[in-house]
């Protein structure tokens, strides 16, 4: 009998996308100002925020294919057929009321006061856009288009039982490059071979005492060992008496104020789905 095992043994189980989240930043081509990412390693400029919370049906990425030219011979066979390169969009159910997503939804600038001045329903302002997001073992996936502009946008229902929802498709063109949009990430864990999840963090030492004013580290270790690479993140549960910041596998504590007696501030450092708790104690400065 042939060997069949070929037929299942390619499967990947690990290698399942979801996205568990995820941030958009629109950024207004006529400033200037957009850098375009270029792996999935990219952070957001200092101050630029996304545009918050999306409706849950979430962002929709959408091909919409070019007319086909079909050329019969005198039979009625197809000799030639030929598409058009079509475009690309990306629906966006925004409904936080923030400047850049209500900019674009309006197609106007708000004022200083952030009062909107709408003379007609034209949205001709282009925009570089980086949608970033996390899979289901925290690891990135950034897609990024150069030139984008709002092609369509739903209707805003105005009742009680419903938020102010800003529906705006963003329609691509071909940026500076000649591309429509790039996506990093996409298959870091096939090309790397590190889509094992996350089992588990511990934190060296378990606990951490550091002056106001000065700081203190911990390690964490990631296991199982061969799900290296995946990105640590860290908050500190009172910023007023201690923040926090990681750096590799290297966390960096710095004491804000002191703590009370038997109350430390939590440190929490996830990858993936776990995480471990490190309590800090903020001892008083010297001589204060």
């Amino acid at each position: 009998m042939a060997d069949t095992s070929y037929i299942t043994s390619g499967n990947n189980a690990d290698l399942v996308k979801l996205v568990k989240d995820y941030a958009l930043y629109l950024f207004p081509l006529d400033t200037g100002e957009f850098e375009p990412p270029t792996n999935e390693e990219w952070q957001p400029p200092q101050g630029a925020r996304p545009v918050g919370y999306n409706s849950e049906d979430g962002a929709v990425l959408h091909p919409e294919p070019g007319d086909d030219t079909e050329i019969k011979a005198h039979n009625g066979d197809i000799v030639v057929s030929e598409q058009d390169p079509g475009y690309w969009t990306l629906q966006i159910p925004g409904i936080e009321c923030r400047r850049s997503i209500a900019e674009a939804y309006f197609g106007v600038t708000a004022d200083e006061s952030g009062a909107f001045h709408v003379r007609d329903a034209t949205t001709n302002r282009q925009y570089g856009l980086v949608l970033a997001c996390l899979d289901q073992y925290g690891n990135p996936i950034v897609l990024c288009a150069g030139k984008a502009q709002v092609s369509d946008r739903d209707d805003m229902t105005m009742v009680s039982t419903e938020v102010l929802t800003f529906n705006a498709t963003f329609k691509f063109f071909k940026a500076a490059d000649g591309y429509q949009f790039h996506v990093y990430g996409l298959l870091a864990a096939e090309m790397a071979g590190l889509a094992t999840a996350v089992t588990g963090l511990t934190a060296t030492p378990e606990t951490l005492s550091v002056e106001a004013g000065e700081s203190g580290t911990f390690n964490v270790t990631v296991k199982p060992d061969n799900a290296t690479g995946w990105k640590l993140a860290v908050s500190s549960g009172d910023e007023t008496k201690a923040t926090a910041s990681v750096e590799g596998a290297t966390v960096t504590v710095t004491g804000k104020a002191a703590t009370e007696t038997g109350k430390p501030v939590t440190v929490t450092v996830t990858a993936g789905d776990k995480s471990v708790a490190v309590p800090v104690t903020v001892t008083a400065a010297a001589g204060a």
